[in-house]
């Protein structure tokens, strides 16, 4: 996959997350989510390196414990991270994210 188009995938994604409902803040994950696991930080990077597939979306929920209940997040960070490596396109990529978060919202 081109830069150019890892790229594509994440400004894609940005405004996917956006569209659900994400709010812009100004930290290291610069989108906050309302769910029904609780409140979820996003980040999304388009990966830096050729043929390893469009990128990587991190989050982590503010309540781990009760985050935990709903979705199969790191019950002591929230960690709930989604890698999208080379066997992803960017259209599946951007298909199962949404899923998943259409899911919790």
């Amino acid at each position: 996959m081109r830069q150019r188009d890892r790229n594509k995938w994440a400004k894609r994604a940005n405004a996917l997350i956006e569209s659900l409902g994400a709010k812009p803040v100004d930290e290291h994950y610069p989108w906050r989510l309302e769910t029904k696991a609780g409140m979820l930080s996003l980040r999304v990077e388009a990966n830096p390196l050729r043929n390893h597939g469009p990128g990587t979306v991190f989050t982590r929920f503010d309540n781990p414990p009760d985050a935990k209940a709903v979705v199969d997040c790191n019950p002591h960070s929230g960690k709930w991270n989604h890698h999208y490596l080379a066997q992803w396109t960017g259209p599946q990529a951007l298909a199962d994210l949404k899923l998943l978060l259409e899911n919790i919202v």
